[in-house]
């Protein structure tokens, strides 16, 4: 197994955080994403929770008043007053990541009720300004039958609503209402999160590297191959490509699928396995069976992998791997074209 040594203090760094959220959720910690997610993007996003994790517990009142800003109790509002007011918290709150939402059945002053009355009195962490983690103060969002009946009623759409009809016949649905107020759409919006860009010299050169690296391994296992493409059928930026190797044969079609990259690269032949996706979840297979094998003490079978006084390090290093490749065969938009 190849590995530069900042990728593994990488992987390690990021198996580390992961033990420490799993210690302070006491072993609870579940954690669930789409798609996977590239080794830079997993551990800012790990840091960022560790970063809330670890912060000192703050009222979003106190938060508020370290801010300069009072908060006065509805009643010494006149309207007008408490109108800007309302303007000035719901702004301050947004500086701060705390972002409000489905506020269009409450008036201004029920609105400031709320917030001065519960959501204002709430524990959050006390973050720095450049942690990215976001706060979403939903008022019907807590689960309550209140809260629902007020979703369903104000917010729930009519494919919503029939859905629910079917899938709870004891429930009561309540009549649809337009929301009396049209504020939300004006409201503090979380910024949404910028997914990085590559140039296309970037990405070719990634997809050169990982042909390299392919076509390498081959010549040295004495595979005669046709060509490797032009281009990967699929590639995560700076862990690996996915690609289809040409059989010498019979040009044009696929004689092998492969991987390659930050990583052991691997292939195997296309006629036992139909599809590219297919084959990440054959690889991701038989990298958690030699995974099991290894913390056995036993041979890890098909795949040789490193030496046994290594396997306590390089077993979190494939466990990412694993994580890894079972996300991207699952994931939809890493595939644009059919399979095969």
């Amino acid at each position: 197994m190849r590995d530069d040594g900042g990728h593994v203090e990488q992987v390690f760094h990021i198996e580390e955080m992961k033990g420490e959220l799993e210690d302070l959720a006491h072993g609870h910690m579940l954690m669930h994403s789409e798609e996977a997610l590239p080794p830079d993007l997993e551990e800012q996003f790990l840091e960022s929770v560790l970063a809330f994790e670890r912060a000192e517990q703050i009222t979003h009142k106190e938060l508020l008043a370290r801010d300069d800003v009072a908060v006065p109790a509805p009643e010494e509002l006149q309207d007008e007053e408490l109108a800007l007011k309302l303007i000035e918290v719901i702004h301050t709150l947004a500086a701060h990541r705390i972002f409000l939402e489905s506020t269009n059945h409450l008036s201004d002053r029920e609105l400031y009720h709320y917030l001065w009355d519960d959501a204002l009195n709430e524990w959050g962490p006390d973050l720095p300004p450049d942690n990215p983690m976001n706060c979403h103060l939903d008022l019907v969002g807590s689960g309550s039958e209140e809260h629902t009946d007020l979703w369903l009623k104000y917010y729930a759409d009519d494919a919503t609503r029939a859905r629910w009809a079917i899938d709870f016949p004891e429930m009561m649905i309540p009549e649809h209402v337009d929301p009396p107020y049209d504020r939300d759409r004006h409201l503090p919006k979380a910024p949404e999160p910028e997914p990085p860009t590559y140039e296309p010299e970037e990405i070719e050169d990634w997809w050169s590297t990982c042909r390299e690296k392919l076509e390498q391994r081959m010549a040295e296992d004495g595979i005669v191959h046709g060509t490797c493409g032009d281009e990967p059928l699929s590639y995560c930026m700076q862990f690996a490509c996915v690609c289809a190797v040409e059989a010498p044969e019979q040009p044009g079609t696929v004689g092998w699928w492969a991987i390659s990259g930050d990583l052991p690269t691997t292939y195997l032949p296309a006629a036992e396995i139909p599809d590219p996706r297919e084959f990440l979840r054959t690889v991701s297979r038989r990298w958690s069976d030699a995974v099991e094998a290894m913390e056995s003490g036993d041979a890890p079978g098909e795949a040789t992998i490193g030496h046994p006084k290594d396997w306590p390090h390089l077993i979190p290093l494939l466990r990412y791997r694993i994580y890894m490749l079972e996300g991207w065969a699952d994931d939809d938009n890493a595939w644009e074209e059919e399979d095969g």
